[in-house]
């Protein structure tokens, strides 16, 4: 039935709000406690910006990978979901990564933990009203970040 379709997309796109939500407060607090020691090995130049957000990313993958593997897992068989639990548990995966990632590029950006936490939620809300609500072709303009949030590509996974 279409009901049931719309219903189970609403349901896997509201899991995967919750998913990145804690990605990006994860790595908001361990980049914000990491900060004085990132600063002072990039004085000593031991390493870069970039160097630093691709190790501390492959670092958190698989722990990443793992609970999203496991969420999804009991995801699928509490709730019967149509879609294959690969395909599920990578895009929750990707979704996750790309929370952390929000989360580095918010920690970094932002003086103290208490700023970066304080503009963590409301990033998120923007990106997911921007990539939800004006992700249909009825909407009555187009943004530039739409082609840029998250959220919008993580409502295809139950199409």
């Amino acid at each position: 039935m279409p009901g049931e379709c719309i219903v189970e997309k609403m349901f896997i796109s509201n899991k995967i709000v919750y998913s990145v939500k804690m990605a990006l407060m994860k790595t908001i607090n361990l980049f914000a406690s990491e900060r004085p020691v990132v600063e002072r090995e990039q004085m000593r130049s031991m390493y870069s910006s970039l160097e630093y957000l691709v190790s501390k990313a492959i670092a958190e993958l698989p722990l990443d990978v793992f609970f999203a593997a496991a969420f999804t897992t009991m995801l699928k068989a509490m709730t019967g979901l149509r879609i294959p639990l690969a395909h599920l548990t990578a895009t929750f995966s990707l979704m996750t990564v790309a929370g952390a990632a929000l989360g580095f590029a918010i920690g970094s950006s932002t003086p103290s933990e208490e700023a970066a936490m304080s503009l963590g939620i409301p990033v998120i809300v923007i990106l997911m009203v921007v990539g939800y609500v004006l992700s249909t072709e009825k909407a009555p303009f187009r943004l530039k970040i739409l082609h840029l949030t998250w959220y919008r590509f993580s409502l295809f996974v139950a199409a």
